[in-house]
């Protein structure tokens, strides 16, 4: 029975017979309403019958008999009296419409007929007020109680039924979304698989998406021991080939001068690289914790570092002498390095710029180099990808340094943009929160 009632299915089900119910009853709710508001057709049948018998007397009555004789013939329900004239509209009301037609077809009196009547005044409580006109020209008049009434008008009823219909609505959209929930849950934690941190699928809801979450929560635990199996895998083979290399570098050392030795040195410098490419792609490692940093003396510390690297480019830093936040301080010095060595690279002036905006620092590094055209600027942040042209070349790398800078500035929650810079070179922004 549990596993019943817990299915995906039997809610929905539950969920539109319970809105189906509800509107039946309020409906049943506003009809019963509405129908006490009408003059049933017994009712009016019992007061077409008394005018016709009230209006045969008053007709073979003398004049100054028919007031006590109306009076008599009066009851609580109907109250009846006889005048010359009335103050009642000689022109019909398009209400009341089925009672004029019975009283006229009940009384019979020769010539046309003369019935007006007014509905119920809903202000004042006073009942349905009616004129006949007799033969003689003179008016029976009467009055009916307030237990007699007319159809209320059509905009409060229509009114009556749209809330009604709404509320139910409001009330299944939000029983609607209730059940949905955990379906939005597993759509967030199935998008955050993979990332730092990532959560596991909780087993919360009908019963569909509950044994969907054990699926999911399996198939999680068997994609992350695979793509751990896989880097480690990775990271070994690339620490394992380190200890070849600097023997070839030694090696390459103590040979004899010529050109090919600088060229072999060349080549393992170039290997032990893209090695460490490798590793520090592959090796997001734990989040960091935030801490203040001072911004400023670490893109000052980037600029000096580049400069005494002796790569060939002007490295210079423009921005504030001091801007304290709350960050990660080692994985923005990795991620500014990757951006600054990339345009020691390939350019002979490298500028870094800082400052505040709102709630985001800005860290540009911009050179004067090849650049990357705008329709080509996508792909240089996808992983062991090298472009053919431009910023290529003697230097290609791993193909990972702007993949690693977007990976390190998105666990930070920012981002990373390429455009062009002012010295007709690539310009690479590093935009992160002030705030951890």
């Amino acid at each position: 029975m549990a596993r019943f009632f817990g299915s995906l299915l039997t809610r929905i089900a539950l969920l539109l017979l319970a809105a189906l119910v509800v509107e039946f009853v309020g409906a049943s709710a506003i009809n019963a309403w509405q129908r006490r508001q009408l003059i049933s057709r017994e009712q009016i049948s019992l007061i077409v019958g008394h005018l016709a018998m009230a209006q045969h007397l008053a007709n073979n009555s003398p004049p100054q008999a028919r007031a006590r004789i109306m009076a008599d013939l009066g009851s609580p329900q109907l109250q009846l009296s006889w005048s010359p004239t009335t103050a009642l509209p000689a022109q019909p009301t398009a209400e009341l419409g089925y009672t004029r037609r019975a009283i006229i077809a009940a009384t019979k009196q020769p010539g046309p007929a003369d019935v007006r009547l007014r509905p119920r005044d809903r202000e004042s409580r006073s009942g349905m007020m009616g004129a006949l006109r007799l033969t003689d020209g003179s008016f029976l008049t009467f009055r009916a109680q307030p237990l007699y009434d007319t159809a209320p008008p059509r905009i409060p009823l229509l009114g009556l039924h749209l809330a009604l219909v709404a509320a139910v609505m409001l009330a299944a959209l939000i029983s609607a979304r209730a059940i949905l929930q955990p379906l939005r849950n597993l759509a967030r934690t199935a998008d955050a698989t993979g990332g730092p941190a990532g959560p596991g699928f909780q087993e919360e809801g009908p019963l569909e998406v509950r044994q969907l979450a054990v699926a999911l929560s399996a198939m999680q635990g068997r994609l992350l021991k695979a793509l751990d199996d896989h880097t480690e895998s990775l990271v070994a083979v690339s620490h394992d080939l380190r200890t070849p290399i600097q023997r070839l570098r030694l090696r390459a050392a103590l040979a004899p001068d010529g050109e090919w030795r600088e060229a072999f040195a060349a080549d393992l410098i170039d290997m032990e690289r893209f090695i460490n490419s490798v590793i520090g792609y592959m090796s997001r490692g734990e989040i960091e914790e935030p801490r203040l940093v001072d911004v400023a003396a670490l893109a000052m510390t980037a600029a000096d570092d580049a400069a005494d690297a002796g790569s060939g480019a002007a490295v210079d830093y423009r921005g504030p002498d001091v801007l304290a936040i709350e960050t990660q301080p080692l994985a923005l010095k990795r991620a500014l390095g990757n951006l600054v060595e990339n345009a020691c690279k390939h350019a002979g002036v490298v500028l870094i710029r800082l400052e505040r905006e709102d709630d985001w620092v800005v860290l540009t590094v911009e050179d004067d180099g090849p650049g990357i055209p705008a329709a080509r600027r996508d792909e240089a942040f996808l992983p062991f990808h090298r472009l053919n042209a431009g910023r290529s070349g003697v230097h290609a790398g791993a193909g990972l340094g702007l993949t690693i800078v977007q990976n390190i500035v998105a666990d930070m929650g920012g981002r990373v943009r390429l455009s062009e810079s002012s010295m007709g070179g690539l310009a690479a922004e590093i935009r992160i929160p002030a705030a951890a």
